[in-house]
């Protein structure tokens, strides 16, 4: 029997904006009838939308009644465009819900089987911390309203295909942002010498195509008119932990793990945004240009990128205004080490040999904090026993009188 699945977004609709909800609906696993498959849909608030304006591909309203309406599906994706109402009610805190019914036919993929909308007059009443789907871009960006009194912004996003994060044509048709193009895009007023640390969160629930890595963010920081403010890009498969995640995790989902940590210091008092895209689109620097089928990223415009990308999911992120009344977040102090088994403990010694690489090869006994394309900055750390190891081990602590988790990535 043929199963239908229902997606919906946006996840806010703003009514000062018209804001066209969309539904997409989808049959697998069985044949359309020649007269398509009539499939009912609950809608308790469906007098909030704009009926006289509703729209469809891949199929027709077959009727709509109270709390809802019935589609008459004539292909396997069919595509329902409804425009919230302009009318004049106050809607903020209001919700709509659009929910699959039982029907002949078909049964109902239960994961996927409803959508909900926050109503919303202006965007302003979107809550602090709330982020849109369509946020791809500096002029779209989330706006995190940080500053001294409101010096944290956290909230949760994806880097993913949302039926919702689409764009409007002067034709009337849309362009949709698919996985490989998502960035989201956030921004951070600042005075000259303002310093913010940034941290991201891998989701538990996503994939790992790579053992060990997760999700794999990339960012870079743009000023209002969409200049690198660095030269170099945050994340991907090296990336600094977190002051307080001393010793990083097991995995990519550990608690200790950080997916991506950066600080940034403002060079002059503005606006400035951050982007956050999947390992390999976002690319920012002209010589990246020059590999296979890469294309640089725009942050004035929507859907570039190089459409490459090694993973998608979900993730959490956070913004510090660091001040002293906010202030960096550090390790928990290493506990005290103990053998009491080990009665003639051999005696240690370390050695460390910095090592810098270009692209063609070449060899530096330095470390430097930023490398070119292809090239590679690395310490290699070398500890030597003098007499015998216990057969269980020796458990030690390196110490060190800076994070190196904030200059490694081990």
């Amino acid at each position: 029997m043929l199963q239908v699945s229902l997606f919906t977004g946006p996840n806010y609709l703003i009514e000062n904006e018209g804001t066209v909800s969309a539904h997409a609906f989808n049959a697998t696993n069985g044949v359309i009838p020649e007269g398509g498959l009539v499939v009912s849909v609950d809608a308790p608030n469906l007098s909030e939308f704009d009926l006289d304006e509703i729209s469809v591909e891949g199929g027709e309203i077959e009727a709509v009644r109270d709390g809802g309406f019935d589609l008459r599906m004539t292909e396997y994706t069919a595509l329902v465009n409804l425009p919230i109402a302009e009318d004049e009610e106050t809607e903020s805190g209001e919700t709509a819900t659009f929910s699959l019914a039982a029907g002949e036919g078909y049964e109902i993929v239960e994961n996927y089987s409803d959508g909900r909308f926050n109503l919303v007059d202006t965007q302003g009443e979107i809550p602090s911390g709330e982020i849109l789907d369509t946020n791809d871009t500096i002029p779209l960006a989330t706006d995190t309203q940080i500053s001294a009194e409101n010096p944290t912004f956290s909230g949760s996003d994806a880097i993913y295909f949302n039926i919702g994060n689409r764009y409007l044509n002067e034709d009337g048709t849309y362009t949709y942002i698919d996985s490989t193009e998502d960035v989201d895009v956030y921004k951070v007023s600042l005075n000259a010498g303002e310093t913010i640390a940034i941290e991201t969160f891998d989701n538990e629930n996503n994939s790992e195509p790579f053992a060990g890595f997760g999700l794999t963010l990339l960012s870079q920081i743009y000023d209002a008119e969409g200049n690198s403010v660095r030269d170099y890009a945050v994340g991907g498969f090296a990336t600094p932990a977190a002051p307080d995640k001393l010793f990083g995790g097991i995995s990519s989902f550990d608690a200790n793990e950080t997916d991506s940590y950066q600080e940034f210091t403002a060079p002059e008092e503005g606006d400035y945004y951050i982007a956050f895209g999947a390992d390999d689109n976002i690319v920012s620097f002209p010589a990246q240009a020059d590999y296979p089928n890469h294309t640089l990223y725009d942050p004035l415009q929507i859907g570039t990128g190089s459409g490459n990308q090694v993973a998608f999911g979900n993730y959490g992120i956070k913004i510090d205004l660091l001040s002293e009344n906010n202030l960096r977040a550090t390790g928990t102090p290493t506990p005290s080490v103990s053998n009491p088994d080990v009665t003639n403990p051999p005696t240690l010694s370390l050695s460390a040999n910095p090592a810098t690489s270009d692209s063609e090869g070449n060899f530096t006994n330095a470390v430097v904090e930023h490398v070119e394309l292809g090239g590679l900055s690395s310490v290699n750390f070398t500890i030597e026993a003098e007499g015998d190891i216990p057969e269980g081990g020796l458990e030690f602590v390196l110490n060190s009188d800076t994070n190196l988790f904030g200059l490694f990535r081990i």
